[in-house]
């Protein structure tokens, strides 16, 4: 498969090419329509360039064939756009020169159409291969700020490493919200883990899965030619000590189509609200439990006071806040976030402390929890960019050209 160059040179060239030729059009004088025109379409092809670059940079590379066919398209078409502007703008007498600005301009026009329709035919592919390369290759990235953990991983990774042969199901059960995902990142991030697993696969469930498509997604990332079944996985993994990580399982029926993985040593590492998914495949399992009073503290002081710099608040306050987040690292960030350079800790503490909040299940708490986290966006017109994403399915891939072809529409984003 076709590679960018390591340095992801060839994306910036183009990139710097593509904002030079903006600039050119904006300031020409002549083919001025035809020039803008130019000019909205290399606008768009500008931002997934910055897009591409970015992640070039931060990766290293981006292993596509139509991100290497992308970016050439868009050169040779830049290339040719910027002489036929440079050209216009030396022209000099409007009656003379008539005849040769009609000719420049329908060039300009075809160049413009172009690179419309290269973006127009290759945005929704490009955009979802991109992403699930980042994908792939972000999974494992652990935030900066975390505590209270460090016993249960320990544990998870004494079980994964040193447990037999014959038992290769492991798990952790918890609340949602309680940093079992978390816990499945630092786990692959582990040098033990990484030294003793190879390969190391991921892959994320959620309530609405479809199983096959999983099936399909691992398949991928071990490169698999050919149909997909759980015989061709287990053929593809043949020999190798893998650890398999299926994150936030909330049927049992969902694993049998990935028990892919020989008893060999190689492990599936299960993430689940469910202790009886766990139970289903007799694995060993672990608890995640909720955060004791002082790591609570520490990860709300992290993100409420991200500057060092306490509001004008009563130490008395900000405990009973950290309190009524019931130890759920998740609801600690929200919440402290949502709490950084405001004022009004009365009012959130009195939600916080809502008797029908209280009769709630302990699900319904903690999306109650969060959700003050949404009240506070403001201006009230980020409820509604918010909710946007609420049309896709639970971890779909979001790509750029979905969010700005539903931003020009509803008016977020100028056309």
């Amino acid at each position: 498969m076709a590679r960018l160059d390591p340095t992801g040179v060839l994306g910036v060239l183009v990139s710097e090419a593509v904002k030079e030729v903006i600039g050119l059009a904006k300031s020409a004088i002549h083919c001025k329509e035809k020039c803008s025109e130019l000019e909205v379409s290399l606008t768009e092809a500008s931002g997934l360039l910055d897009e591409m670059n970015k992640y070039s940079a931060a990766e290293g590379s981006l292993s596509s064939s139509q991100l290497d066919t992308l970016l050439r398209a868009l050169q040779a078409q830049v290339e040719e756009a910027k002489p036929l502007i440079l050209e216009c703008q030396s022209l000099q007498n409007p009656i003379l020169d008539g005849l040769k600005r009609i000719q420049l301009a329908t060039k300009i026009d075809d160049c413009s159409k172009a690179i419309h329709e290269l973006l127009a035919a290759a945005p929704r592919n490009l955009d979802i291969e991109i992403l699930h390369t980042l994908k792939k290759q972000k999974e494992h990235v652990v935030p900066e700020h975390i505590f209270g953990m460090e016993e249960t991983l320990e544990r998870v990774v004494s079980d994964l490493l040193e447990s037999p042969v014959s038992r290769k199901w492991v798990g952790v059960h918890g609340a949602g919200g309680a940093g079992k995902t978390l816990l499945a990142k630092r786990v692959c991030a582990n040098d033990q883990v990484k030294g003793h697993f190879d390969p190391v696969l991921w892959l994320t469930f959620g309530q609405s899965v479809q199983v096959e498509a999983k099936q399909h997604e691992l398949g991928e990332q071990i490169e698999l030619e050919g149909r997909v079944s759980n015989e061709t996985l287990r053929r593809g993994l043949a020999g190798k000590r893998c650890l398999l990580v299926l994150d936030d399982v909330w049927k049992s029926i969902h694993l049998d189509l990935l028990d892919v993985v020989q008893e060999n040593g190689s492990k599936i590492f299960i993430t689940t609200r469910k202790r009886d998914v766990l139970d289903s495949r007799g694995a060993i399992k672990t608890e995640m439990g909720f955060l004791g009073k002082e790591d609570s503290m520490k990860l709300f002081t992290v993100h409420a006071f991200p500057n060092q710099k306490h509001a004008q608040v009563s130490k008395e306050v900000v405990e009973q806040v950290v309190e009524k987040c019931g130890g759920l690292p998740l609801v600690l960030k929200v919440i402290g976030r949502r709490m950084a350079g405001t004022q009004d800790w009365d009012y959130v503490l009195s939600k916080l402390k809502d008797q029908r909040l209280i009769a709630l299940d302990e699900e319904q708490q903690v999306l109650e929890r969060l959700k003050l986290g949404y009240d506070a966006l403001l201006p009230l017109r980020i409820h509604q960019h918010f909710l946007f994403f609420a049309a896709f399915p639970e971890d779909y891939p979001i790509g750029f050209w979905d969010l700005s072809g539903v931003g020009k529409g509803k008016g977020w984003l100028p056309t």
